[in-house]
């Protein structure tokens, strides 16, 4: 797919720096072709999974570069118990832009299932968080994740979310993962209704 009319300006812009490059990869790029396929989000013993070193990935799912650094800290989890009926896990955590020009940031949360009567992939985005910041600028990214979004299909064909402790991870990129806490769901195991609960909400203050 072309890039549209203004396409070249806007790589144009980039080369020569008028404006910082955002973009973030939205699928892995495998070490070698032995490699292929592979998923950010595989599971144990499957594809993508590093029992060898020319497997895996150097740019995965959510890489990006900019023209300045961004520094993490201060992730914070508002419970670390949470209702498997109702329970948002609320995920807060500070960005600054360290580096000496403006630039933008993709913050990205993660979850596992640590424990499931299922293979579960090893990590599964949840929510991202665009920033743009000025240099020496800083904000708090909130994530506001439903537990009805760690759900999965069950053999009966049933979306159902099971009680136990999930690993919720902050972010560069699959890979790159900063902070990680975890969360215990509780409650009986649920099948989700018709409407569920599928979007995480993000904002940065």
């Amino acid at each position: 797919m072309g890039s549209g009319q203004e396409g070249a300006r806007a790589i144009a812009d980039i080369i020569v720096g008028k404006q910082s490059p955002s973009g973030r990869l939205t699928l892995s790029i495998p070490k070698n072709a032995g490699a292929v396929p592979y998923f950010y989000n595989h599971k144990l013993k499957s594809g993508g999974t590093p029992i060898a070193y020319h497997f895996g990935s150097k740019y995965n799912f959510g890489y990006g570069l900019t023209y300045t650094d961004f520094a993490y800290k201060n992730m914070q989890i508002e419970n670390k118990q949470v209702s498997i009926e109702d329970g948002v896990i609320r995920v807060s955590v500070e960005l600054e832009n360290i580096g000496n020009r403006s630039g933008c940031e993709v913050v990205q949360l993660y979850v596992k299932d640590k424990l499931c009567s299922l293979v579960r992939p090893i990590r599964e985005l949840k929510g991202f968080q665009r920033v743009e910041l000025a240099a020496g600028a800083s904000t708090t990214v909130v994530f506001e994740l439903p537990v009805d979004m760690l759900n999965f299909t069950n053999a009966a064909h049933q979306r159902i979310v099971e009680a136990g402790e999930f690993d919720i991870m902050i972010g560069k990129s699959a890979t790159n993962i900063l902070f990680t806490q975890t969360v215990d769901v509780i409650g009986d195991n649920r099948v989700l209704p018709q409407y569920w609960k599928m979007i995480c909400h993000s904002y940065h203050r």
